[in-house]
């Protein structure tokens, strides 16, 4: 498998033109983090929205967020296929937006920044020891 590393100023770069792709199509109000390691990815396009109403969510809370409000769900990479299809089920009006994307992954998820081949590990400067 072929690793692609990525620099937090690339992730920072990427998150801004990201978040201006998010402002013109959707203009979103609420955004939902879906975990602990996009966090960085989630604060830096909440701060460039102005969005206040961020939440950082696991899989059992979905349900509950049952909403008619503009929500874009951030994700740095999409990994979990199983994920997507259940909050596009629970969910079914949000948003999943994704800084970068699996090609297998990649018709989940209503905006992209990059796709990447099934074979490319993404390592991101977090997961660096």
């Amino acid at each position: 498998m072929k690793k692609v590393y990525l620099s937090y100023n690339d992730i920072h770069t990427d998150c801004i033109k990201l978040a201006n792709i998010i402002k013109k199509k959707y203009k979103p109000k609420k955004l939902l983090i879906l975990n602990e390691k996009e966090l960085i990815t989630g604060s830096i396009i909440a701060n460039i929205l102005n969005i206040k109403d961020v939440k950082l969510i696991e899989i059992k809370e979905y349900k509950g967020i049952l909403t008619k409000e503009r929500l874009v769900i951030i994700s740095d990479h999409n990994y979990f296929e199983t994920n997507y299809k259940i909050i596009k089920k629970i969910i079914p009006n949000c948003k999943i937006i994704s800084l970068y994307t699996k090609t297998k992954t990649k018709k989940y998820v209503d905006i992209s920044l990059y796709n990447f081949k099934s074979n490319e590990e993404l390592i991101f400067p977090w997961e660096l020891k």
